[in-house]
């Protein structure tokens, strides 16, 4: 995975040529190559898991000097990964299903597996709250940068 710095200008191109090879049914007809848009958390995690199929070379494109800058800055600089007493009935406001598709995608018990398969080890606090051993948000954005 190689990720490259971008400005606006680029991230436009980049996004015109993502979709001109699209094709009518909106899906790519190669996936030999995916271009991520978008180094923060999200996007890193997205490119590692494009990654994670032996076919695709993967691109991630950032705006940043730096990938995961932000991430930095998560949980007091600690970066809360998860908590284990997520649930769906946690969630309020006017839409609280909202959270489900997501807490079903991806719940707490997978989200901590993935990251210990980067080799991230992490310790539950009160709470249920997860966060990376070294208590550093830095360690979170190691493996994924590496």
């Amino acid at each position: 995975m190689r990720s490259i710095p971008i400005n606006g200008a680029l991230r436009k191109t980049a996004l015109l040529v993502i979709m001109a090879h699209r094709n009518n049914k909106g899906s790519f007809p190669d996936m030999k190559t995916v271009v991520v848009i978008g180094g923060g958390a999200s996007g890193m995690v997205a490119a590692l898991t494009a990654a994670e199929e032996k076919e695709n070379t993967v691109l991630l494109l950032e705006r940043q000097s730096r990938v995961g800058r932000k991430l930095l800055a998560t949980g007091n600089g600690r970066c809360n990964l998860t908590n284990t007493g997520t649930a769906p009935e946690n969630y309020h406001g006017r839409n609280p299903a909202f959270a489900l598709s997501a807490l079903h995608s991806f719940p707490p018990e997978a989200v901590l597996t993935w990251f210990r398969s980067l080799g991230l080890v992490t310790v539950e606090q009160y709470g249920g709250r997860v966060f990376p051993l070294s208590d550093s948000a830095g360690s979170v954005l190691d493996v994924l940068r590496f």
